[in-house]
């Protein structure tokens, strides 16, 4: 059996601590606020921190790790390791699937074919109502997100990899309603038991806990046939998003 190395960043859908459990090897991603002050995700801030960050108007963007870090990390691997995978923006059970693959005598160009046909098969929804923290990441245009802002409007984020706008909705009940519909519709599922695994994810602060609940209660009545994790969603995407942010991730088999 070939002895792989899994290189994972911040944005899977994983602590530091539970992607070292599993034997990945964790590379923080970085998040930069008011172009001069760099934190490593995950490691010089956490989520209270962020969240403080958040509810002020500091510039806060996003960057990939240092190349000089993740070229050293890759180095050492290899010397223990035959294949070292560095998977970004994964989702743990797709790392781990990957990484059996390889184990059990697959091919780089299977595990290619894998991961492209595995993107195929998730996606994720967000809803954010704080529109500037879109804005300022060019995710909706400014006027656009003017607009939301007046009429308290929900935006709709899209994830496959990359975020993008892909609808509104009056309130929560209409977004979580028009969330299933946009998951349903572009992942093709006509049945429930496609599904391999749905995940809530929320960004909320303390004195929105109760809203917070509000919302998992209508995403159970909404997709009544499906069993859902709850989890956080990672520093990175939040930092587009802002607080009180949430999603609805699904995986099928």
């Amino acid at each position: 059996m070939k002895k792989v190395a899994v290189i994972v960043d911040s944005s899977i859908d994983l602590s530091k601590q539970e992607a070292e459990a599993l034997g990945f090897h964790y590379v923080p991603l970085e998040i930069v606020v008011d172009s001069n002050q760099v934190y490593r995700d995950s490691v010089d801030i956490d989520k209270a921190q962020l969240l403080k960050l958040l509810a002020t108007n500091a510039s806060i963007k996003t960057m990939q790790s240092n190349v000089g870090t993740m070229q050293e990390m890759v180095e050492n691997l290899l010397s223990t390791y035959d294949f070292v995978l560095v998977i970004p923006i994964a989702s743990s059970l797709s790392a781990q699937d990957l990484t059996e693959l390889i184990k059990n005598g697959g091919t780089l160009k299977q595990a290619e074919s894998y991961t492209a046909a595995r993107q195929t098969k998730r996606m994720a929804i967000l809803r954010t109502v704080d529109i500037d923290r879109l804005a300022k990441g060019g995710r909706i245009s400014l006027i656009k997100g003017m607009l939301a802002k007046l009429l308290k409007i929900n935006i709709l984020i899209s994830f496959r990899g990359a975020l993008a706008f892909v609808d509104k909705a009056k309130d929560k009940k209409q977004s979580i309603s028009k969330m299933r519909q946009h998951l349903y519709s572009d992942l093709k599922i006509n049945n429930s038991k496609q599904v391999r695994r749905a995940c809530f994810l929320e960004y909320f602060d303390n004195e929105h806990q109760q809203e917070r609940e509000e919302i998992f209660g209508l995403i159970q009545n909404e997709f009544n046939d499906l069993k859902f994790e709850r989890t956080v969603i990672p520093n990175i995407l939040a930092c587009h998003l802002g607080r009180n942010s949430f999603s609805i991730y699904l995986e099928l088999y």
